[in-house]
């Protein structure tokens, strides 16, 4: 029996002495589970109410802006996907802000994602601080993705759905519209001197949260989804 006591005993004071050896700072990041979503009210832009939520200090509209602000805004050419809201160029998307909102800054849109990456330990930027991974995934919707697995867990009441983009091609004077379920493109009104604007992009094969220029010519043939947030 004491040939087996002795070993026992080796083992435990060998972990904790592993444990007592650990030094500060070295300990698992502290994560705080997600706060149960809260509305902060209902919004009403043309008629039409939208559902809001609270996600940290901020309070967003928890759908894409579904309304006709004039030249400039256009349906999504697909009946099913109505819940997607409308597409939007660079001035309708800051014209169609109601009192009290506003379309969100680069800064708006970079304290939603560190938030979430607080609530989760704190998450890897890459790639020239432009893109935050795993933020994505905790916004995305968890239907109308191409597959489960690349659709999101939808944490917030976030419910970004993958509603792609009108593309105006500047040659021919054509535009399409660019793959539905793959891709969920936001506008900030963040805009350079030379007249870049950055955008939000969330893509269906990741779950990063991706900050991207658009250049000056696209702002008004192009279009992309738009949410507002609270001043």
């Amino acid at each position: 029996m004491k040939k087996h006591i002795i070993p026992t005993i080796i083992c435990i004071c060998l972990i904790l002495l592993v444990f007592a050896c650990k030094k500060d700072g070295e300990t698992e990041p502290e994560i705080t589970p997600n706060p149960t979503p809260e509305s902060c009210g209902d919004l009403i832009i043309g008629g039409k109410t939208y559902e809001t939520v609270k996600i940290g200090d901020q309070c967003w509209m928890a759908e894409n802006l579904d309304y006709y602000v004039g030249s400039g805004s256009w349906e999504i050419p697909f009946p099913e996907l109505e819940d997607y809201g409308m597409l939007y160029n660079f001035s309708n998307a800051k014209l169609g802000a109601p009192v009290g909102w506003h379309l969100p800054t680069l800064d708006d849109w970079l304290e939603l994602a560190q938030f979430i990456s607080d609530q989760h330990g704190g998450y890897e930027i890459a790639h020239e601080d432009y893109e935050w991974l795993n933020v994505g995934g905790h916004l995305k919707a968890t239907t109308g993705w191409p597959s489960d697995f690349w659709a999101g867990t939808d944490d917030y009441n976030f419910a970004v759905y993958p509603a792609g983009n009108r593309h105006y091609d500047l040659s021919t004077g054509d535009d399409s519209y660019d793959p539905r379920g793959m891709f969920a493109f936001y506008w900030t009104s963040t805009q350079e001197a030379d007249g870049r604007v950055r955008m939000i992009m969330f893509e269906y094969n990741t779950d990063s949260f991706i900050t991207t220029w658009l250049e000056e010519v696209r702002l008004v043939g192009d279009g992309y989804s738009v949410r507002y947030v609270k001043d």
